[in-house]
C-alpha cells in the first residue's frame, strides 16, 4: 500500500531479487492468494546502501558533482553559518577550532535535527533560509555537518532534497558529515568536503598567528630593502657632494661658456660659406641664363624673322609666301622687307 511504500528508502526497479515481509491472505471470491508487504529489503545488499548509489548515479549523471559548478571559497571569511544541531558535538568542535585559529570571525547556527524522520527536510530548509538571510547577515560561507554515526544516523545527508538545496546555494558550503571514512551525498555535491567538523574550520579559516608570522616576515623584508635603498641613495649623494662639478660649479660654468662661444663662432663662419657659396652659384647661373638668351644669340650674327601679318616668328622657308611681309630683327635695330621668291627642294627641304 501507499502508506507503506513511502518507508522504501531505495527505488524499486523490474529484475531487482528483494526480500519482502508481510503477511498473506486469501481472496476468497477468486480463490487467490495475496501477499501484503509491510517491509521491502534488496536481495543481498541494504536497503539504504542501493537507494544511496541510486541517488549518486542520478545526480552525477545532472551533473551535480561536476568540479566546474563548484564555487570558491573566500580566503578570510569574516562570517560563517554553520548547520547543524545546538545540542552535539559538532557545533563545538567547529566553533573552538574557528575561534582559535581566526577568532575574529563571527559564528551563526541554524540549529536543525541531523537524524532521524524529517531532519532532511529541515536541513533543506535551513540552507534557504541562510541564502535568504546571507546579506543582511554578511554570511560568507556555510559549513554543514554531524560528528560520526551508522549509514542510517547520517542518512539525511543522503537525501536528495538535501543535495539539490546544497547545489542551489549561492553561498559556497562545506559538507563535514561523520568521521574520515564517511561518505554521503551532501559530500559530493558540496564545494568542499571535510573529513571531521573540526576539519571543516581548519580548512575554512586561516590561523592567525601563521598570518601574524607570514606579515612580520614580510614587514621586516621591507624594512632591509628600504634601508638599503636609502644607505644607496645617501652614498650616491656624497659621491656627486664630491665630484668636482658641485665643488666648483663656477669652472664648470665658465667651461660651458667657452663651448658656447666657441661653438657660435663656427656656427657664425659656417653660415657665412654657405651664404657665399649660394651667392657665387646665383652668379655663374645668370652668366648661363644670359649667355642663352635670345640677345645674346643675336649678337653672335643671328637673326630672328616674324611675319608681319601675325608677328608669328618663322623657322622655315615653308612657312611664307611671296609677297608676305617680313621682319628681319638683328642684335641692332631691324629690317622690313617681302618674300620674293621661296626656294624648297622637291622634298620639302630647302635647296643649296
Amino acid at each position: 500500500w501507499a502508506s507503506k511504500f513511502r518507508s522504501i528508502k531505495f527505488r524499486p526497479e523490474n529484475g531487482l531479487a528483494v526480500l519482502a515481509t508481510g503477511s498473506v491472505q486469501v481472496y476468497v471470491q477468486s480463490g487467490r492468494y495475496q501477499l501484503y508487504v509491510d517491509k521491502l529489503d534488496p536481495a543481498g545488499v541494504g536497503a539504504l546502501q542501493l537507494a544511496f548509489e541510486q541517488l549518486k548515479t542520478k545526480l552525477h549523471a545532472e551533473g551535480l558533482f561536476d568540479e566546474a559548478r563548484k564555487k570558491t571559497l573566500p580566503k578570510y571569511p569574516m562570517c560563517v553559518g554553520v548547520i547543524t544541531s545546538a545540542s552535539g558535538a559538532a557545533v563545538e568542535d567547529i566553533r573552538n577550532s574557528i575561534f582559535k585559529r581566526w577568532s575574529c570571525c563571527k559564528l551563526y547556527l541554524f540549529d536543525v535535527p541531523v537524524q532521524g524522520d524529517g531532519a532532511a527536510a529541515k536541513i533543506a530548509a535551513a540552507i534557504r533560509k541562510a541564502n535568504q538571510m546571507r546579506k543582511k547577515l554578511g554570511l560568507e560561507l556555510l559549513i554543514i555537518g554531524r560528528g560520526g554515526g551508522s549509514m542510517e544516523d547520517l542518512w539525511a545527508f543522503n537525501e536528495e532534497a538535501v543535495a539539490r538545496a546544497v547545489s542551489s546555494s549561492r553561498i559556497p558550503v562545506v559538507s563535514a558529515v561523520g568521521h574520515e571514512v564517511d561518505f554521503t551525498i551532501c559530500d559530493f555535491v558540496a564545494d568542499l568536503r571535510a573529513p571531521t567538523p573540526s576539519a571543516a574550520a581548519e580548512l575554512v579559516v586561516p590561523d592567525r598567528g601563521e598570518l601574524f608570522s607570514t606579515i612580520s616576515q614580510w614587514t621586516g623584508r621591507s624594512a632591509r630593502l628600504l634601508r638599503d635603498r636609502i644607505r644607496f641613495l645617501s652614498e650616491r649623494v656624497r659621491a656627486l657632494g664630491r665630484s668636482h662639478a658641485l665643488q666648483k660649479p663656477s669652472d664648470q660654468l665658465r667651461e660651458r661658456r667657452f663651448r658656447v662661444d666657441d661653438m657660435t663662432r663656427r656656427c657664425g663662419a659656417l653660415f657665412e660659406r654657405r651664404v657665399l657659396a649660394m651667392q657665387a652659384g646665383r652668379e655663374k647661373a645668370e652668366e648661363k641664363l644670359m649667355a642663352l638668351s635670345p640677345e645674346a644669340v643675336l649678337r653672335r650674327g643671328y637673326s630672328i624673322t616674324t611675319r608681319i601679318r601675325d608677328g608669328r616668328v618663322v623657322t622655315g622657308a615653308d612657312e611664307v609666301a611671296v609677297d608676305d611681309g617680313v621682319c628681319i630683327r638683328f642684335s641692332r635695330g631691324s629690317v622690313d622687307g617681302r618674300v620674293e621668291k621661296v626656294r624648297l627642294s622637291s622634298d620639302g627641304k630647302l635647296e643649296d
